[in-house]
């Protein structure tokens, strides 16, 4: 029996000619999923695996972007070199050119990877469309529900730019942009001469690659900015939106009061309004701070047991908004949550609680009562034989 670095009860038998590199694979168990952010740095580019949402990715290296210290001639390449797992296999597809781009890079980077693990542009719209449109307030808090709406909609914007097709260098657009800029810059230049006295003639200059390269990407923003202008959800139809998932009755009368007709709303009005109505405190001159959401709010909870921890008495539970288990303060109004990757205990603040005793607790109640109502018949029976 031959070993192959595994353990003993991953060795293998070459007896019909395996390939045993393979077959042990297979047998080997499941590697856990990789985080993206784990082990990321300014220097570090966030991992991917092929597992994980990449939508999330995307926002991961945004954010790294934003703090990274590396050259930006070395960020598509440090993005490639982070490819791991499941995903691994689209590493050697990369161009290592395009990633040398200082200019766009990370963008050829997500380009590239988002056709593997997303559908195609317009599905991605569609979706997106229909939640935002459908993305109701319910009963949820509206300082959230505000936040949440505001990146569904950038999302959505987002999407809608994706659906403009990438333009390519030889393509016969951008060829015959970048024809029409030469020519027009010879005549501006050739105009100039002209004009000033005693200037000689102007001589054409010769068209170079960063010419090109600069009409190019100067083609590729004005296309941007044409499709961002024809985004079909203007800013007073996206307000109306605002206002209809908003479920607040008595907005319109509040804007009307004020002057303001339909045509006329607009988000970031809406916004400011809701602020400043429904979201501050009446005490606004002594404390002009918002309460943030989620603290100081009633919650209830699923009782799983009773407990204890680090010598507090109290309540193993789950949290009804979001399903977390976590340890309920039987005195005070704290629920503590475990964070497994940085192995720290975090605590949740609100007022007032509700609890919701388990199927288990329940029985354990109730067989409990039982039992305390026979062990009082019992008595009840030996006092009347006395």
């Amino acid at each position: 029996m031959a070993s192959h670095g595994y353990d003993h009860d991953f060795d293998i038998v070459d007896a019909n000619g395996w390939n045993q590199y393979d077959y042990a694979m297979r047998r080997a168990p499941q590697q856990p999923s990789l985080h993206m952010t784990q082990q990321m740095t300014t220097e570090v580019a966030p991992a991917y695996d092929g597992r994980t949402s990449f939508f999330a990715f995307e926002d991961a290296i945004d954010d790294w972007c934003d703090i990274s210290g590396l050259e930006p001639e070395k960020r598509g390449p440090a993005l490639g070199n982070r490819i791991e797992g499941e995903a691994s296999q689209y590493k050697r597809l990369l161009n290592r050119e395009l990633l040398r781009d200082p200019n766009d890079g990370v963008n050829y980077f997500k380009r590239f990877l988002r056709p593997h693990f997303i559908k195609g542009a317009q599905t991605v719209f569609l979706y997106r469309f229909m939640q935002f449109v459908k993305h109701n307030r319910g009963t949820m808090d509206l300082q959230k529900w505000m936040a949440r709406f505001q990146l569904t909609g950038n999302r959505l914007i987002e999407s809608w730019m994706d659906l403009l097709p990438d333009l390519k260098t030889t393509s016969p657009e951008a060829i015959a942009h970048v024809r029409l800029e030469h020519e027009a810059r010879q005549a501006e230049l050739a105009g100039i001469a002209a004009a000033t006295p005693g200037q000689e003639p102007h001589v054409n200059v010769p068209w170079t690659d960063e010419h090109a390269v600069a009409a190019f990407r100067q083609l590729n923003t004005d296309r941007r900015t044409q499709q961002r202008l024809a985004f079909p959800l203007g800013d007073n139809l996206s307000a109306l939106i605002f206002v209809s998932l908003a479920n607040l009755t008595q907005l319109t009368s509040i804007m009307t009061h004020r002057g303001r007709t339909l045509d006329q709303y607009n988000v970031q009005e809406l916004r400011d309004l809701f602020l400043e109505m429904f979201c501050t405190t009446k005490t606004a001159v002594d404390n002009p701070l918002m309460q943030p959401s989620g603290i100081r709010q009633r919650r209830s909870f699923l009782i799983l047991e009773e407990g204890e921890l680090e010598g507090t008495d109290g309540y193993w539970a789950e949290d009804d908004e979001d399903g977390a288990e976590g340890f309920l303060d039987a005195l005070e109004d704290v629920f503590w949550v475990c964070d497994d990757a940085e192995f720290t205990w975090y605590q949740r603040r609100f007022q007032g609680k509700a609890k919701a005793k388990g199927k288990e607790n329940e029985k354990a109640e109730e067989e409990e009562d039982s039992s305390d109502q026979g062990k009082e018949k019992a008595e009840e029976k030996e006092e009347e034989k006395e």
